[in-house]
């Protein structure tokens, strides 16, 4: 009877010590934890969070364990185990107070996976749910992505704006104001996509993260408004800064093409050969094909224009820039006195797409009119010049 009463006293006195030691050895362990995942060291991170789980499962930190596996998981590109995870934790009543977080991190896999509808569904849970979540700054930035990778460049723009606005000292408002020079850039809108850049310039003048891409920006808008000079000025500046190859190919190419408006072929063939072809994308590669059709059909090289054009043809798949392929191949060969050749490319490009420019059928029509006058064909010539004078948007042709 004294031994028990002798253990029923020490556990008295001695089991708030004990169940102290072991709640700090809990909080110890999550923050070594944690500690581990922001450093970066997933694979770590994830072991100590799941020997976490199996040391102190009636934790009231497992929901918040549980997330953090998650996001190791999906920083370890595993996106179905996070998704998984992640699902699983948006019903569990014990993980409530994570809601915002759950919902912004299950928007990040579907964003990943380009599901961007998807992905833009939780973002806005976040914005409309949880105004006051820690999260809401990234996920009115992850919708505005979201809607820029859709195409949809003036809602993006919008709620990039919401960022800027709404958290004007948050680091990611630079790059959302980057984001909105893209925006305009997509929407060839370069008159304020100029303005906007000077006045990026005034609100970020020590930032250097986008400096090469934002003189290539300033470049674009400046060629496309004709201001070649300019342009070359910005393209020459983007290249000094850059440490990207992209945006050291692409400015190249971009001197590449106003060397070409000024007629000055030597310069621009040479600039359009030093062009890195793997620092490309595959716009950048049909970009880089067209120029060269082009400077050979300028300096009438013919043969090589055509093996340009046949090249761009083989490789785009948008309508308008295979149509373009087309319109040049089949006036290389109608240059070349190929005329049977040509008729069969003017009338099968012709055929790509019933949504193209005036400008182009215009000229489609017109050199089928031609080749069909060259090869003999004066009965289909005179009908295809008179299809050509009824519907002809250009009052020259």
């Amino acid at each position: 009877m004294k031994k028990l009463i002798l253990i029923l006293t020490i556990l008295f006195f001695f089991s708030p010590v004990l169940y102290a030691q072991l709640e700090n050895r809990e909080q110890e362990a999550l923050y070594v934890a944690k500690k581990a995942y922001d450093d970066g060291f997933y694979d770590v991170a994830l072991n100590l969070f799941k020997r976490f789980l199996r040391n102190y499962p009636e934790s009231q930190k497992v929901p918040e364990a549980n997330l953090y596996i998650a996001q190791c998981y999906f920083q370890q590109k595993k996106f179905i185990p996070a998704l998984t995870l992640l699902e699983k934790l948006s019903s569990d009543p014990a993980a409530k107070n994570l809601e915002d977080t759950v919902l912004y991190w299950i928007g990040e896999v579907h964003f990943n996976g380009k599901d961007y509808r998807r992905a833009i569904s939780f973002y806005q849970r976040v914005i409309e749910e949880f105004p006051n979540s820690e999260f809401l700054v990234h996920a009115l930035y992850s919708k505005g992505w979201c809607l820029f990778e859709l195409g949809e460049f003036d809602r993006a723009a919008e709620f990039f704006r919401k960022v800027i606005d709404s958290f004007p000292s948050d680091p990611i408002a630079i790059d959302a104001n980057f984001k909105i020079l893209e925006c305009l850039y997509n929407l060839k809108d370069y008159e304020k996509l100029r303005k906007e850049i000077q006045a990026y310039r005034k609100n970020y003048p020590e930032d250097t993260t986008y400096l090469s891409h934002i003189h290539f920006l300033l470049a674009e808008s400046s060629y496309y408004l004709d201001d070649y000079n300019e342009a070359i000025k910005q393209y020459q500046t983007a290249i000094n800064k850059s440490s990207n190859g992209k945006i050291t190919a692409l400015s190249q190419l971009g001197l590449a093409w106003c060397r070409l408006r000024m007629k000055n072929y030597e310069e621009a063939q040479k600039l359009l050969d030093s062009v890195n072809l793997r620092d490309l994308t595959e716009e950048g590669q049909e970009g880089l094909l067209l120029a060269k059709a082009n400077l050979f059909s300028e300096i009438q090289n013919f043969q090589r224009a055509l093996e340009a054009w046949t090249e761009l043809q083989e490789i785009s798949t948008e309508p308008r820039t295979k149509t373009q392929a087309y319109l040049g191949k089949a006036d290389a060969l109608y240059n070349l006195g190929r005329y049977p050749e040509a008729i069969a490319v003017y009338q099968e490009a012709q055929n790509i797409s019933s949504d193209l420019p005036a400008q182009l059928l215009d000229k489609l029509h017109y050199g089928l009119a031609w080749a069909y006058l060259k090869d003999g064909q004066f009965r289909q010539a005179i009908d295809e010049f008179q299809r050509t004078a009824s519907f002809a948007s250009d009052e020259i042709i």
